[in-house]
């Protein structure tokens, strides 16, 4: 068998996504590989995303999702839709990996026309939005809104049930009115692969798998790809230890 690494090619689809095809592989072998990889992407990466929301309008702090926000057109369910679909990556001034990351966006619209408030409003020196041009809300004149944000670092999909212990890690206890969600931390978006058989020549098949990585942008398709692979090696060295003890 050819060595896998001089027999991978990938082509760029787009800036997320990405496709990688290994050649000359066993029979049987292509879909072996493309099923623990999509496996693991899609289950076992980690990435950053909110698990919690604090709100405060004009009239003091919201205190669930069906309270009617003063002076933003948007209700409290299509802000915190909205907020859901931000993403984030660490910024290149994270220096130490923390339980909780903290991001504020606090605006006083004292003008007499409307300010419309994207995901670039928000501020910190520990994590970047990936797409900060993201609409979020309109704030009417002369009112004022206040949003925290909640993040962490984690992997898989977490319900709000599930993540409601971590409002007594709030410092100084200011848990209260946090709005607890469903948290997806995956950076992956999609995964499909597809193998074809390959004749080699006239004693020989071979298969081709083609991978493609479909990211949300905190991660580049190769990246995770490599830390997929990463995941498969640590899963090794373990097992090995754990045989060889035996």
């Amino acid at each position: 068998m050819h060595s896998l690494l001089n027999s991978l090619k990938t082509q760029k689809i787009s800036q997320n996504n990405n496709s990688f095809l290994f050649q000359h592989l066993p029979t049987g072998l292509g879909t072996t590989i493309g099923n623990c990889l999509r496996r693991i992407l899609i289950e076992n990466l980690y990435g950053i995303a909110i698990w919690g929301i604090k709100i405060t309008d004009k009239k003091g702090i919201v205190k669930s999702n069906f309270t009617t926000l003063t002076g933003v057109h948007e209700t409290t369910i299509d802000l915190i839709s909205k907020l859901k679909e931000v993403i984030f990556k660490f910024s290149p001034k994270h220096k130490e990996l923390k339980e909780i990351y903290l991001l504020k966006l606090n605006i006083n619209n004292q003008e007499n026309k409307e300010y419309i408030i994207t995901a670039a409003d928000f501020q910190s020196t520990e994590i970047k939005v990936v797409n900060p041009k993201i609409y979020l809300a309109t704030l009417a004149p002369h009112s004022s809104l206040q949003i925290e944000l909640y993040c962490r670092y984690n992997w898989g999909y977490l319900s709000a049930q599930t993540q409601k212990h971590l409002l007594t890690k709030i410092e100084d206890n200011k848990n209260e009115n946090i709005i607890v969600l469903d948290s997806s931390y995956s950076p992956i978006k999609k995964v499909f692969f597809e193998v074809k058989l390959v004749v080699a020549d006239l004693e020989t098949e071979e298969e081709e798998l083609n991978l493609v990585i479909d990211t949300n942008g905190s991660l580049e398709p190769k990246e995770a790809l490599l830390k997929s692979l990463e995941t498969l090696g640590e899963i090794k060295e373990n097992l090995v230890k754990e045989i060889s003890s035996l």
